[in-house]
């Protein structure tokens, strides 16, 4: 179980984030980041669609890899088990304050956690919760979790 104190440490979180690709168009945005911490290397990915109003719907991923020498570079959605969850998940959630700070224009933030193949591995989905409820509040955005049996998926509401 986490304490506080680990929790609080996860948005202290400092990184620093590579643009490895950037595509902006009328209706639609893409933006592509890359960090490395400890042994794995991150990806994060904001998919922005416009909605009629003009506002944006923002839907986010990050990808985990590790980054050792013969191990591979494939990167995963799925829970690895190797350890720095709260120092990535912390990069992960001040990259996205960062970015959604500057975005005033987008209006709903969503993104998933992963249960696993047979819905069992709910650590994931509980840290997420977690951190994400403090996360939403400091930005002014409400939270809504849709579970499903494989997946819950975050959905951030600007107030």
């Amino acid at each position: 179980m986490k304490t506080f104190q680990q929790f609080s440490e996860a948005f202290d979180t400092k990184v620093k984030w590579k643009t490895i690709e950037k595509q902006v168009e009328d209706d639609a945005e893409y933006y592509l980041y890359e960090t490395r911490i400890d042994d794995r290397n991150i990806t994060l990915i904001y998919t922005l669609d416009k909605e009629n109003d003009g506002s944006f719907n923002c839907g986010v991923v990050f990808r985990t890899g590790s980054a050792k020498p013969g191990v591979g570079s494939g990167t995963t959605i799925a829970v690895t088990g190797e350890g720095s969850q709260m120092k990535i998940l912390g990069a992960v959630i001040n990259h996205m304050k960062e970015f959604i700070k500057k975005r005033k224009d987008i209006s709903i933030v969503e993104f998933s956690a992963d249960k696993g193949r047979d819905g069992s591995s709910t650590s994931r989905t509980s840290l997420y919760k977690r951190l994400v409820k403090r996360f939403a509040n400091t930005l002014g955005f409400s939270l809504e979790i849709e579970s499903q049996p494989k997946m819950d998926t975050f959905i951030l509401t600007r107030k």
